[in-house]
């Protein structure tokens, strides 16, 4: 039953890795995506290096005169919304792989033509506030526009359009963006304008007050080449007032947008590879006859729901970590979010949670804990080691990271209860280490007794033949000065006795009858 509930218990761990694996795609567009936001309140690139001129933090900080408040705070807006337009149109970018190009706000392009004979970039450009550049900083044609979040309502935005202050921009035929929440109000202002001014000329033209019509031509040609440069922003007026009063709060729902998008799309993921995988598992077990087909029917129907609810809660989770880590100050931390770790961090997270709770609820006790979490760590960070090979050995968007994940957390699982094993097998052999070691000491303090004894033996037996050696080299000597070999020969004799061995001859005479002989010389 252990073995059943343990096997279950490593398949679901398994899945979750699958799905947080296959996702890791989804995460890094999503989390690259969450990363502009970060940068737009923070005004720095961490992992570029780039200081923009502005971030929402530093707008919102900006000085306001109590007289002009209400003035002074709409104006500051609109540098919100060129921020806040430049970060969403990145973040889409990000979404949908399109890393040729990014928008900018003018005043963080170096200075350059625009092709039209004009200039674009710098501090305070006349013409443009945002446009693409590609990645060597040179300006995409046909990408600038001017941004314009003017007037309180739709109407007034309108009117202030239509001005001799905003010649300069018709003339130049340029784009104007204006907020997303006046945009249709203002065409339809607009649209019934120029019904208004035709119907004007007309009667002027009856009544032949040709100097009338031509002034009404002119502000007809004013406003319908200002409804035809017309953009329509992908920030709107309430936005961009609040993300200059409140920009870190601004900045969390965009992201909390995203992270719901990254959910969404992840959900899909989950249960498509969750689901894939309970199926097949199902029909094994309904091939063995282990389930009838309705349990097998019932038991992949939920195992495919909870595949898409943590694919969610992957791709929600996973994005802002991918954004967090890849915008960090730490180098570290932005190498990793390259990797399938952000996904991974979530899976982690969800399994030690589980692990924590079941050991607050009394169902292990501290070693089982100690032993789960031990595996699960090792088990699912190695997967994303064994993510990012499989992508690169099977180049298959989503197959290859999963099929790398789920051989990663396989063998360095099989690797960790191996190693546990050992581990207890060592605890198990600690007693009879304890015996064994016992005998040993016992032993040395035997063998030691034994080897002063035999010290002392060897002392005395040392001392004694230290006088038999002296009397034997002084006999040696003295035969010597007195020319009497026979002495020397029979010093020289007791001496090899002294250490075991009789020479071949003890004096002259049986020297000179070996000399005669053919005897050989035996050393």
């Amino acid at each position: 039953m252990d073995t059943d509930n343990n096997k279950k218990k490593e398949d679901k761990i398994i899945d979750k890795v699958a799905i947080a694996t296959g996702n890791a795609d989804t995460v890094s567009r999503y989390g690259s995506a969450n990363g502009e936001h970060i940068v737009a309140y923070k005004g720095i690139d961490n992992e570029t290096g780039q200081i923009y001129s502005k971030g929402l933090k530093q707008i919102s900080e900006s000085r306001v005169h109590p007289d002009y408040k209400k003035s002074n705070i709409k104006q500051q807006s609109g540098y919100s919304a060129e921020v806040k337009s430049a970060a969403k149109k990145n973040a889409e970018k990000y979404i949908n792989g399109d890393t040729k190009s990014r928008a900018s706000r003018t005043d963080d392009i170096s200075m350059q033509s625009d092709g039209k004979g004009n200039t674009i970039g710098g501090i305070n450009d006349q013409l443009y506030d945002i446009a693409e550049i590609d990645n060597n900083g040179m300006y995409v044609d046909g990408t600038a526009s001017q941004l314009k979040f003017v007037g309180g309502t739709a109407e007034q935005c309108a009117q202030k359009l239509i001005s001799a202050k905003y010649d300069k921009y018709r003339d130049a035929n340029v784009p104007m963006e204006i907020p997303s929440d006046f945009y249709n109000d203002v065409i339809s202002y607009y649209e019934n304008e120029i019904g208004k001014i035709n119907n004007s000329i007309e009667k002027a033209e009856n009544k032949g007050n040709h100097e009338l019509a031509d002034k009404l031509r002119r502000r007809l040609d004013k406003i319908v080449k200002t409804k035809n440069n017309l953009r329509k922003s992908n920030v709107s007026n309430k936005e961009a007032l609040f993300a200059r009063e409140h920009p870190r709060l601004s900045t969390a729902a965009d992201m909390a947008k995203i992270s719901h998008r990254a959910g969404l799309e992840a959900a899909k993921y989950g249960a498509a590879i969750g689901g894939t995988i309970s199926a097949t598992r199902n029909i094994i077990a309904l091939m063995q006859g282990n389930k009838n087909i309705q349990e097998a029917l019932c038991d992949t129907t939920v195992d495919t729901g909870k595949s898409a609810l943590l694919g969610y809660g992957t791709g929600f989770a996973g994005s802002l970590v991918k954004a967090g880590m890849q915008k960090s100050t730490l180098g570290t931390l932005r190498q990793l979010s390259r990797t399938s770790l952000p996904s991974l961090v979530v899976t982690v997270t969800l399994e030690l949670g589980t692990s924590i709770h079941r050991y607050a609820k009394g169902e292990i006790d501290s070693v089982q804990f100690l032993e789960e979490i031990g595996e699960k760590g090792a088990g699912l960070l190695a997967s994303g080691l064994m993510a990012t090979i499989g992508q690169i050995a099977i180049p298959i968007p989503v197959v290859g990271s999963v099929i790398g994940g789920m051989v990663g957390y396989t063998i360095s699982s099989l690797f960790y209860r191996s190693s546990l094993q050992a581990l207890q097998e060592a605890k198990e052999a600690e007693r009879h280490y304890q015996i064994i070691k016992a005998e040993c000491e016992e032993a040395r303090s035997t063998m030691l007794k034994y080897q002063a004894e035999l010290q002392r033996l060897f002392e005395a037996h040392l001392s004694e033949l230290k006088d038999q050696l002296y009397t034997c080299f002084a006999c040696m000597s003295n035969s010597v000065n007195t020319n009497n070999m026979d002495d020397f020969a029979t010093a020289a004799n007791n001496l090899g006795i002294l250490f075991g061995k009789t020479l071949q001859f003890s004096n002259m005479q049986e020297f000179d009858v070996f000399m005669k002989s053919d005897e050989k010389l035996m050393l």
